[in-house]
């Protein structure tokens, strides 16, 4: 059954409740305040097209944004760090701005795709494209991208599927052919080209209407980012947008000084002289107000010692001690890095400390390390057992000696060789096959050193590398011979 125009129509209206497009801070990936002009006059639209249209055009003098507005809810007006109104159109350049709101679309006519069959309608900022089956022929629908097509003759369903996923798309029992009807979504949520039914299809549908912060639509889900960091967000007057800083009026920037000019600049304080105190005193915010000048015109005229840079700071004399962060030595010979060998100290036991000509030296003195750690190394920390493998030398030929430079500790690993053997392969020689009844001499493996060891081969086979080759040995030497 063919939906009714007037059911369509009731759908459409659902959607337009579910989101109020309301103006605000266009901050997210598709909003962005950088088209139109910007400077001292008044930029920006407000009647949906972008143009220009600010009711300024000179310099308006300014010590916070509150002095700025220009009543165009399409811009967003600051106090420049010169004094002076910047003006920047709110909307990117590929959007509209719509009484402050940033979108696709302010009106249906912004809308048009096209197809005369769909109803192009703009809601929430967003441009929203509804087959309108009603504008086709009783044995046609309405496609998207094809405008109204001739229905498919069908046996089910699965050959129904017109790949718009906007669409519930059935085969007819009575006709035998294909509908194709829009997608209603349930509860809050919006039927979007290519993905079906979801929370939001364009950023401009997750307004939350608070300028404060940044309202997109990611994965069809929308997000608010907050729009300031750990800054102050400062609303409009109008509540449309935004700014960002430490101070959002002149009147946060009060220091209590009655000689200062207080400002809220790009969202930061400043104080400058306002250049009411009289002749022979300046303003001078560390003293709470104006104060006299006469103690110094310039730098030449503070006098300090030997360990003071002297200069004149709004007419009083300053002076700083060891500017470099050195000490002031007493003999009088001014700022340097030690007066002593006292101050020279590096916390390492195994050097000598002293202070030569106002430098200090580090040198190392191995003879006050102790003997498990004999060698005074700066560089590691102080006394260490060893830098390199010569220093871990045990005198021992039979192990491997090794300094570890991570730990700087000395390692002795066994040697297995002929020499320092480990068991008896490590004395293994060539031997000669002997006749039965000579004695077998072979070298075997006894507390670290090869020994000959000896058998006396009887009855049948000769002497091997091992004894005697497949016989039982006999007596030895001194023993009865068999």
């Amino acid at each position: 059954m063919k939906p009714s125009r007037l059911s369509h129509w009731l759908r459409v209206s659902i959607l337009l409740a579910l989101s109020s497009f309301t103006a605000y801070a266009c901050g997210g990936a598709r909003f962005s305040a950088s088209s139109g002009s910007s400077g001292e006059s008044g930029v920006g639209g407000g009647s949906g097209d972008g143009s220009g249209g600010g009711k300024f055009d000179h310099k308006v003098i300014c010590q916070g944004p509150e002095d700025c507005d220009d009543g165009d809810p399409c811009t967003v007006d600051e106090c420049g760090t010169d004094g002076v109104c910047v003006r920047s159109a709110k909307c990117g350049p590929s959007e509209k701005c719509c009484d402050g709101a940033c979108g696709q679309c302010c009106a249906d006519a912004d809308c048009d795709d096209g197809v005369k069959c769909t109803d192009d309608l703009c809601f929430a900022g967003g441009c929203a494209h509804s087959p309108n089956n009603a504008n086709c022929a009783a044995s046609e629908y309405c496609s998207v991208t094809g405008d109204c097509r001739r229905k498919e003759a069908c046996t089910d369903n699965t050959v129904c599927d017109d790949g718009d996923s906007c669409t519930d798309d059935q085969c007819a029992t009575l006709t035998m052919l294909c509908d194709h009807t829009p997608t209603e979504c349930k509860g809050k949520r919006l039927c979007c080209q290519g993905v079906g039914c979801a929370e939001c299809c364009e950023d401009s549908q997750c307004n939350d209407g608070d300028p404060c912060t940044t309202d997109s639509c990611s994965a069809n889900k929308c997000l608010h980012a907050a729009l300031c960091d750990g800054l102050n967000c400062c609303a409009s007057t109008d509540k449309t947008s935004a700014t960002c800083g430490t101070c959002c009026t002149a009147a946060d920037c009060d220091d209590m000084i009655g000689c200062t000019k207080d400002s809220c600049t790009k969202g930061t304080c400043a104080h400058t002289d306002d250049k009411s105190c009289g002749t022979g005193s300046t303003c001078d915010p560390a003293q709470g107000g104006c104060v006299k000048t006469a103690e110094c015109s310039k730098d030449g005229d503070c006098k300090g010692t030997a360990c003071q840079t002297a200069s004149c700071v709004s007419g009083k004399c300053a002076f700083v001690t060891c500017a470099g962060g050195g000490k002031c030595c007493e003999d009088g010979s001014g700022c340097k890095e030690c007066c002593s060998d006292t101050n020279c100290d590096d916390q390492i036991a195994c050097t000598k400390d002293t202070c030569n000509g106002g430098v200090c030296a580090h040198s190392p003195d191995s003879s006050v390390c102790p003997v498990a750690t004999p060698t005074c190394d700066p560089a590691n920390g102080g006394c260490i057992e060893c830098n390199s493998n010569a220093e871990c030398d045990d005198q021992n030929s039979c192990t491997a000696d090794l300094c570890l430079l991570k730990t700087h500790k000395c390692q002795h690993g066994v040697l297995c060789n002929a020499k320092c053997c480990c068991t008896d392969s490590d004395c293994q020689v060539a031997v000669s096959p002997q006749a039965i009844g000579r004695l077998c001499n072979y070298p075997v493996c006894s507390s670290g050193a090869c020994v000959n060891k000896t058998q006396n081969c009887s009855l049948t086979g000769g002497c091997c590398a091992y004894g005697c080759c497949g016989i039982t040995p006999g007596p030895g030497p001194g023993d009865p011979q068999l």
